[in-house]
């Protein structure tokens, strides 16, 4: 069993938000960030940051089983098929990036 401190072994890797795509079948990826809801979010984000990780995949993987989404996901390297809104919450709270843990 690993524990917490076994976990940052791996490699870590800051991921600025303009370089992650929201997953385009998501409906809340067309919210911009208005909703009660995303704004509740986005004051919990800046005090306490980002307690469940927005998970992402390269865009080139991603894009090998979509490429019906290559328009929505345009030039950037990755996208959250799972976080869309902590991913306009974590905009709207100023954050500009977010860490990855696993292989570069």
């Amino acid at each position: 069993m690993r524990d917490a401190a076994s976990h940052h072994d791996e490699a870590t890797t800051r991921i600025p938000l303009e370089d992650i795509a929201p997953y385009p079948h998501n409906p809340a990826w067309r919210e911009d960030g208005t909703s009660e809801k995303t704004k509740r979010l986005a004051d919990s984000i800046g005090e306490v940051g980002v307690l469940q990780p927005i998970l992402v995949v390269s865009a080139a993987d991603y894009l090998k089983h979509h490429p019906e989404d290559r328009e929505a996901i345009a030039d950037r390297p990755w996208v959250t098929p799972a976080g869309v809104r902590r991913l306009t919450a974590s905009r709207l709270a100023g954050k500009e990036g977010h860490s990855r843990d696993g292989p570069p």
